[in-house]
């Protein structure tokens, strides 16, 4: 695969910073809690 710029409309990114192995599945319980944050917050 060839790297290429292309040019995309704006968009918003989001992140949350997470310090630790992952090893009981956290990180997935951090976007749960995201997903229904921002729920109630729309």
């Amino acid at each position: 695969m060839k790297p290429s710029i292309v040019t995309k409309p704006a968009f918003e990114a989001i992140g949350m910073r997470y310090y630790g192995k992952n090893e009981k599945g956290e990180i997935t319980e951090l976007w749960k809690i995201f997903r229904l944050l921002k729920s109630v917050m729309d």
